[in-house]
């Protein structure tokens, strides 16, 4: 008896897939709780997957069957929790603007939640080192009234700039931005945004387009489906519950600004990003930044612990990896469109620099959701 009206779409899909493979559930949907005593008196449940809303309690509780909750938060029962593996989400997101070379961070959330707590202290964690500052904005789980805002705005002007502020889902990364534009701030160039969830819609229609970090729905629904199976079975879970990782970030125009530190590494870095879906060399960077390639690649190893031609090749992957996450392309298709002049040759730095050939990755992005 999953929750359709509060279950994700992707974790409705994830229960859809394991209900087709298993054969004989008969799945009840469209309960909303309003109609949920009618459907207890309807239908005979072996078990229940549902949200967490403890509204469900008195609904669910009274039938003794095995119970899973696929919500963000938890509830007073003592059914499985199934959930995103919050701690990994603010260490994806350390790593993700670590990677840009921030000094100076931010974490907007909700100190009343569990979820925002924790992607929070994983964040700090993860953030922390010597020059490194960390400012905290709180705001209750709750209706946004004008009031909050304004205080959002002001705590944002106060952030030393530039600053990359990580929001512990999309909704916050979205109201987040908008107080940027009413404070005047220009993202990326004086904030940096992260959300979560990666809700396409929320994340592609702001300006500029939100980064996000990837909801496993799929195969957050999937495992619930498992583990449901297995106690309608009589078999023992050992664990209450289960955390299910990210496959990652999207990364859009809100992070699309990296600080180097150094004006030549930065202008290279700038060039190679933006001719990544060109097969472009050494050569061409060094045509763009007026310095010899002595002189670059010994700036790029002191900066980057890299090389031009090692960046040249990250931003290819990356782009696959775009491509592969947004469409159903071929890989050499994929490679045409990502400097590569074949498959084959995409596949071999794909395989480089990620451990996985194209084809693993988009499957693991698959059943991660």
């Amino acid at each position: 008896m999953p929750d359709r009206m509060n279950i994700p779409q992707q974790m409705l899909e994830g229960i859809r897939r394991f209900a087709m493979q298993i054969g004989h559930w008969r799945v009840v949907l469209n309960i909303t709780t309003h109609l949920a005593q009618a459907a207890v008196d309807q239908w005979r449940f072996d078990g229940a997957i549902f949200d967490g809303d403890k509204h469900w309690l008195e609904f669910i509780e009274p039938l003794g069957v095995p119970m899973i909750n696929v919500g963000r938060l938890g509830s007073r029962s003592k059914a499985l929790h199934v959930t995103i593996d919050d701690a990994q989400v603010g260490r994806l997101a350390a790593e993700h603007l670590l990677q840009r070379r921030y000094a100076h961070f931010g974490f907007a959330g909700h100190g009343d939640i569990d979820f925002s707590i924790e992607r929070e202290e994983a964040f700090r964690k993860a953030a922390s080192g010597e020059g490194r500052t960390l400012s905290v904005y709180h705001q209750p789980m709750e209706q946004f009234p004008q009031a909050r805002e304004r205080a959002l705005e002001v705590w944002l002007s106060r952030l030393p700039k530039p600053v990359a502020v990580f929001a512990c889902n999309d909704t916050l990364a979205s109201r987040t931005l908008a107080a940027c534009h009413a404070a005047g701030l220009n993202v990326p160039a004086d904030v940096a945004l992260l959300g979560v969830d990666n809700q396409q819609l929320v994340c592609e229609l702001a300006r500029p387009a939100l980064s996000s970090i990837l909801y496993p729905g799929v195969e957050i629904g999937m495992t619930a489906g498992k583990l449901l199976e297995k106690c309608m079975q009589g078999q023992r879970v050992p664990q209450r519950e289960c955390r299910i990782p990210s496959a990652g970030v999207v990364a859009r125009t809100s992070t699309d600004v990296f600080q180097y530190g150094d004006e030549e590494v930065g202008e290279a870095m700038r060039f190679i990003r933006e001719h990544a879906h060109e097969p472009i060399d050494v050569v061409d960077v060094l045509a763009a930044v007026p310095v010899s390639r002595s002189v670059l690649e010994r700036r790029f190893r002191r900066v980057l612990g890299s090389t031009p031609l090692r960046e040249i090749q990250i931003a290819h992957v990356n782009l696959a990896k775009s491509l592969l996450k947004q469409t159903s392309l071929s890989t050499s298709a994929i490679a045409e469109r990502c400097g590569c002049r074949y498959g084959s040759h995409l596949s071999q730095l794909f395989k480089k620099l990620t451990g996985m050939s194209p084809s693993d990755y988009r499957n693991s992005l698959d059943i991660a959701g």
